[in-house]
């Protein structure tokens, strides 16, 4: 991940601490191929998108290869930042949260795998519970987001019809409601 513009506001620290959580989880760093090393596996995190090539055309189904697996963190398009009102003293207070996207790439699907209809997607959903349950046990320590609800909104494996463009590929789009872990 290569962020030319720090952040400076909750929005983006938020995505910013989302981004190092996943990073230092041991199910992400396994899913991108290099256990124990959280810095290798930030490099597969993106924050709102895949960077783009520097002429601006689209990857060639090579270059895809090559990006391997990876994750995409937003702000969710709905409801992806909140201020809300949050104590009942005097000093009345709001506190920060809101809805991170993520979605996650694991590409290529190797040609030995290709037609392993049944296990292709079930080893995608070890991978991705794995990188949950290692979620679970950061959310909320050391700096991450205070995440308090999780979901798994699709899984999905690249349709026949458009593996000859982007490649065999599974992807899973998730949802992680958070709370005060931002200061405002």
């Amino acid at each position: 991940m290569t962020i030319a513009v720090a952040h400076s506001e909750c929005i983006t620290e938020a995505e910013d601490r989302f981004a190092a959580m996943l990073a230092d989880s041991a199910g992400f760093q396994e899913f991108v191929g290099d256990p124990g090393n959280p810095d290798n596996a930030l490099d597969h995190v993106y924050i709102d998108a895949v960077t783009p090539r520097p002429a601006g055309d689209a990857y060639t189904l090579a270059e895809l290869a090559t990006i391997g697996n990876h994750a995409i963190v937003s702000t969710a398009a709905a409801n992806g930042f909140t201020f809300s009102q949050d104590s009942i003293s005097d000093a009345y207070e709001f506190a920060p949260g809101g809805t991170l996207e993520m979605e996650i790439w694991e590409q290529p699907i190797g040609e030995d795998d290709v037609d392993d209809l049944d296990n292709v997607p079930r080893r995608f959903k070890n991978a991705l519970g794995a990188i949950l349950r290692g979620l679970t046990q950061l959310a909320g320590t050391g700096g991450y987001v205070d995440v308090v609800r999780m979901n798994v909104d699709w899984i999905a494996r690249t349709d026949e019809n458009r593996r000859v463009a982007v490649g065999d590929q599974m992807t899973a789009h998730l949802t992680f409601d958070w709370h005060t872990g931002v200061a405002p």
